[in-house]
């Protein structure tokens, strides 16, 4: 029964995490754009975010320990 306990655990963790994430990803995205249509409605001057380069986007470039530097 351990066993079987301990395999749902982990089919519900390799599952649900990235969901998890990428649920968060989009709500985050969501609020932000409303907030910006929102100000950009009432007449508020959006300053432009800027974009990020390659590096600063890629997931490899976050990973300091691995890279031997």
């Amino acid at each position: 029964m351990d066993g079987n306990l301990v395999g749902l655990a982990a089919v519900v963790m390799i599952f649900g995490i990235p969901m998890a994430a990428m649920y968060t990803f989009y709500h985050v995205r969501k609020l932000r754009t409303e907030e910006r249509l929102a100000a950009l409605a009432r007449g508020v001057d959006v300053p432009m975010q800027p974009e990020l380069s390659e590096a600063a986007r890629s997931r490899r470039s976050g990973n300091a320990a691995g890279d031997g530097h």
